[in-house]
């Protein structure tokens, strides 16, 4: 099992002679301030941890409410597709904003939910973008945004800018119907009312109140159109195309805006001039250029996205994000290079802002860097690049992470290949930071960069971040895409093409709408495994996360609540469902039946439940399965003397499906720790089994499902607690043999007869671990191996050898005690409240 819930980060103290050498660590997934060499944690991240690791169960969802002519079951009745979410650290997750459909504003159904929003708490949206509003000076006039389809959104967030406003968040638009002007959405009461709209502003000098709201190209003409925006405080950017022409024409370019300046004072009437949001001469600096303020050019003839010739063509599918971590705009291309086998594209571009101080004030411009040099680019591996005749290269979407191990890292949807094809796969790429040189951090780093740990001070080693400085500028210097760092996933998702990405610290979600035949569509995550310098090295396969199988557009992780909101497409294929999932029962499709059974089963009166144990069905590629299961995910449910079974997913035609509402079906209980009937039953995937052996185990802490070897005919549940360990079996000790030795649909292979028995002689059992031929028992004192494959382990006679025990441990000692432990083949970590150690280099876990 892949339980990432603690992950640790090793950096060696160096303590010698023995076989264990002590590793100071750090908890991954927690909140940035404690990140950085720190064993404490939150119980809130704790718990968020272990939810995403739940790749099957999770809790049900709710449908939000929106306007009010929504068909029963949904949340609009027009489409949505712009979303959102809150992302200032004191209000991470508290909001999300939807927009509506580019194509279905002014039909009279949208009307005042162009924009809306949700808050934490409240199962319904408000509308944002009501029929009149304050229209930058004008009052009480008609709003530019009613009952319009929305085509480009970004949330804009605007705490510490001087445009006086109740809310830090601002919605930021384009209109279907308008793209070459901008609108703020600036100020508005909690509960939507009151709004003022600013629209974006072109001052043509600093002693006229006339400007024009039009957005200009790179020549300062009129746009031929926007073609997407992105936002990052005081900052706004938008990508446009000629005048007259498409993005990919030269005048193509990113427009650079400033919000939050007093500008354009009306000598006429002495009117001081207004706060607005403006637009910026990108080139310059200058709020006032003459004869125009101009966008800084990216086209098909730009040095920063071709190789050798100029590109044949840009597509108009442009995706951009502000990496906040790194300060740097990230611009997602599709890009086919010229027809010479010596041409070729590349497929992201980069946006740094130099801000000059001045006495009149910030002078700030906006250069185009490329991410690699054309000389890293070579063949069809490197992702973002490729050379040859008409190549093409494709990023869909970008998104930033810093990884908890404090390097950052640029997260790319897309590949070498036209847009069709690239839609499975994403990729992690390291970035350069640290350099002298502001022009190459943020571009991508040298694969076999070693990172540099930076220090407040050398004396007290007062740790600040880690960089990687040495940029990939040859093609050997550069990450591939067959490496095993790059591939978030472990490669392709299964389930059919992804529509967005969102990233939350360490994980990676991917969503699939439209789920290939035989697949099934939902949301999916993948987090990174570290080296011991803190690069990532590989990442885990693509797990279902959510615990649905909606057609999901996009999703957003509330990390207060540990909640999912998702954007999710009706039996038409249209996205009017909003959801969000809820620590309850939920509607329609949910896993009610197992809370509510294993609250009854496990009483908190009664000791309640003492373990929640997850056996996850990864993927179906072979080697990603539990071992001991075929076709399912099961989670384990333990208590005192009881032990409850749910299965929590299955393959439907090829498919990982959640099993979720009637599927679960009835809850069916045995004593005396034995099973009387034989599976499947009809109706059921849900068992509770107590008394007989259990009762000697006590409360039951530990679960584990193990198989005799790869090519081994049993397969066991052991469980072990406070009174040791047990093993479900049948009368002579072997155990399921369905599905290929492995526990199917249904619990095919348990049968009438199998009962609990008592294994060898453990106390104070803390965790069960099956790994090779396998099982390690962990106690309070001592680790200890069994042989799966020796012995009759189903009747508890077992070959078994003591690995270590705590007298082992100088540093541990009379009272100290083991935690937890990790076991990969040869490599061993164990926890104690000495501290953390690990098998020492040249010894094998399977033979020590």
């Amino acid at each position: 099992m892949s339980m990432n819930y603690v992950s640790f980060f090793l950096t060696h103290t160096a303590i010698e002679g023995g076989s264990f050498c002590k590793y100071s660590y750090t908890i991954l997934n927690i909140s940035k301030k404690d990140s950085v060499m720190s064993g404490s944690f939150m119980f809130r991240q704790w718990v968020l941890c272990a939810f995403l690791c739940v790749e099957s169960f999770v809790c049900a969802a709710i449908t939000l409410k929106g306007d009010s002519s929504a068909t029963s079951g949904e949340t609009f009745s027009f489409r949505v597709q712009g979303a959102a979410m809150s992302t200032l650290p004191d209000t991470l997750g508290s909001h999300v904003y939807v927009t509506a459909h580019p194509s279905d504003g002014g039909s009279n159904t949208v009307k005042d939910f162009a924009v809306a929003r949700s808050m934490r708490g409240n199962p319904a949206f408000l509308p944002l973008t009501p029929q009149n509003v304050t229209l930058n000076s004008s009052k009480d006039v008609g709003n530019p945004l009613y009952d319009k389809g929305i085509a480009f959104f970004s949330l804009f967030n605007g705490r510490d800018v001087i445009l006086g406003s109740r809310q830090d968040e601002r919605p930021m638009v384009v209109l279907e119907t308008d793209k070459t002007t901008m609108y703020l959405l600036n100020d508005y009461t909690q509960v939507g009312k009151d709004v003022t709209v600013l629209s974006v502003h072109n001052f043509i000098s600093p002693t006229t109140v006339l400007a024009f709201q039009n957005i200009p190209d790179a020549a300062g003409a009129l746009t031929g159109g926007i073609v997407q925006i992105a936002t990052a405080n005081p900052f706004f950017f938008a990508a446009v195309g000629a005048n007259g022409g498409s993005f990919g024409d030269v005048g193509s370019g990113i427009v650079l805006g400033l919000t939050g300046e007093v500008v354009a004072p009306n000598p006429a009437t002495n009117e001081k001039g207004k706060s607005a949001p403006i637009i910026i001469d990108a080139l310059t600096g200058s709020k006032f250029n003459s004869p125009a303020n101009r966008a800084v050019g990216l086209d098909v003839t730009s040095s920063q996205i071709k190789i050798a010739n100029d590109l044949a063509s840009l597509g108009t599918v442009v995706d951009m994000h502000w990496h906040t971590s790194i300060g740097r705009l990230y611009i997602a291309l599709q890009a086919t290079g010229g027809v010479l086998g010596t041409d070729g594209a590349i497929s992201i571009a980069i946006g740094r802002l130099d801000v000059t101080e001045t006495e009149g004030g910030n002078i700030h411009k906006l250069f185009i860097d490329a991410i690699v040099p054309a000389a890293a680019i070579s063949g069809t591996d490197k992702i973002i690049g490729a050379v040859g005749s008409s190549v093409a290269v494709t990023a869909h979407k970008v998104r930033g992470m810093f990884a908890s191990t404090s390097l950052p890292y640029l997260i790319v949807l897309g590949n070498v290949g036209a847009p069709s094809a690239t839609k499975k796969t994403v990729f992690a790429l390291p970035l350069v930071s640290g350099n002298s040189d502001a022009s190459l951090n943020g571009t991508i780093a040298s694969r076999s960069a070693t990172p540099e740990d930076i220090f407040a001070d050398t004396k007290n080693k007062l740790f600040l971040t880690r960089v990687l400085s040495t940029p990939a500028t040859t093609a050997a210097q550069m990450p591939l895409s067959t490496d095993g760092a790059t591939q978030v996933g472990g490669g392709a998702i299964l389930a059919g093409d992804i529509t967005d990405l969102f990233v939350y610290q360490d994980t990676v979600f991917a969503t699939v709408q439209a789920a290939d035949a035989g697949e099934t569509p939902g949301v999916f995550y993948s987090q990174p495994i570290f080296e011991q310098n803190g690069k990532i090295k590989a990442w885990s396969t693509w797990q279902r996360a959510v615990g649905l199988s909606d057609k999901t557009q996009s999703v957003f992780l509330d990390p207060v609540t540990g909640l999912f909101t998702s954007l999710v497409a009706n039996i038409s294929n249209e996205v009017k469902i909003v959801k969000r999932t809820e620590w309850g029962a939920g509607d329609g499709s949910s896993i009610a039946p197992i809370i509510s059974s294993a609250e009854t089963f496990m009483p908190q009166d009664i000791a309640g439940i003492q373990g929640i144990h997850n056996f996850p069905l990864s993927s179906t590629t072979p080697g990603t399965t539990t071992s001991g299961l075929y076709d399912i995910s099961m989670m384990v449910y333990t208590g005192l003397g009881k032990v409850m079974l749910a299965q929590t997913s299955r393959l439907v035609s090829g498919a990982i499906t959640p099993v979720q509402g009637a599927e679960i079906g009835n809850f069916l209980t045995f004593d005396n720790g034995t099973l009387t009937q034989t599976f499947p039953v009809s109706g059921t995937r849900l068992i509770g089994i107590e008394g007989g052996a259990l009762d000697d185990i006590g409360p039951i802490v530990a679960a584990e499902v193990a198989r005799d070897g790869a090519a081994g005919s049993n397969g066991w549940l052991f469980v072990g607690g406070t009174g040791g360990v047990a093993v479900l079996s049948a009368a002579d000790g072997s155990g399921w043999a369905a599905g290929s030795m492995e526990l199917s649909d249904g619990f095919d292979g348990l049968a009438a007869g199998m009962s609990f028995k008592k294994v060898g002689d453990f106390s104070h059992v803390r965790k069960l671990i099956h790994d090779d031929n396998y099982l390690y028992v962990i106690s309070n004192t001592e680790i200890v191996r069994i042989d799966l494959t020796q012995g009759t382990p189903g009747l508890g006679s077992i070959s078994s050898s003591m690995i270590v025990e705590d007298k082992q441990f100088p540093v541990v000692g009379a009272g100290g005690t083991f935690l937890d432990a990790i076991v990969s083949e040869k490599l061993m970590i164990i926890a104690t409240n000495a501290g953390l150690f690990r098998l020492s280099n040249g010894l094998d876990a399977r033979t020590v």
